[in-house]
């Protein structure tokens, strides 16, 4: 018998709220969840259950994704189900995820609400009122860079490669996949195993964009985006 995927549109900030709508969602493995931006600029980032707001070290994360007020078409970022295991998610905005602005995929009964009191308790809400400052002091302007966003070519050429094969990058950085024709994946794995998954051979959850086919004619191309939380080697399969 043939199985057949859902996709479940979930609106972000939509109407100006700090919210996802639905706020979870029961999804079967090989469903497809597609976050849509509305105007502000949030993220779609996963946690976990016990730290609603802290970015879940190699997890998803749509990077920040800002959209005006007069945009007409809004961004998505798509998340492939892969199991019926729990995925928790917040915004990565400041005073958002402590404001309740949380997701979960497959949520255990009852825990949904636990998880958003928990974000709430945790994370640092939106000011009520804007901070007042007493004095004025000189400071010297610190340096920054902004962040980069690499991009990757997977299946580069109709090659079993990615192009380029190794990047550096800084903290803060995003490193955004692009799959051409044929059907790959992006998966985590480490130095030891390459070519097995990191959830697999160590039991910690790594990223992982699900199978992405592409026909040989397409001229858009999906992509598959990760911020860089540290300067730590990672490893792709």
């Amino acid at each position: 018998m043939a199985s057949y995927s859902s996709t479940y549109n979930v609106t972000v900030g939509a109407n100006g709220k700090l919210a996802y709508d639905p706020e979870y969602v029961y999804a079967e493995p090989g469903d497809v969840i597609t976050f849509i931006f509305n105007p502000k600029n949030h993220t779609v980032t996963q946690s976990s259950f016990e730290a609603p707001c802290v970015p879940l070290y190699g997890g998803l994360d749509s990077g920040f994704v800002p959209v005006s007020p007069d945009e007409k078409y809004l961004p998505t970022f798509n998340v492939k189900v892969v199991d019926k295991d729990p995925v928790w998610f917040h915004c990565e905005q400041t005073g958002h995820c402590g404001s309740g602005m949380v997701f979960a995929i497959n949520p255990p009964p009852g825990t949904f609400d636990k998880f958003k009191a928990l974000a709430k308790a945790t994370g640092v809400p939106l000011p009520s009122t804007p901070p007042t400052m007493s004095k004025t002091t000189d400071y010297a302007k610190p340096t920054y860079s902004a962040p980069v966003d690499h991009k990757i070519i997977v299946g580069v050429d109709g090659k079993l490669a990615y192009g380029p094969p190794n990047i550096t990058a800084a903290i803060g950085d995003t490193v955004t996949f692009e799959f051409h024709p044929k059907n790959h994946t992006v998966t985590q794995s480490n130095f030891a195993n390459p070519c097995v998954p990191l959830k697999t051979s160590t039991g910690k959850v790594g990223f992982f964009s699900g199978f992405m086919p592409v026909a040989a004619n397409e001229t858009y191309f999906p992509t598959f985006k990760i911020t860089v939380n540290d300067v730590s080697a990672l490893s792709v399969s």
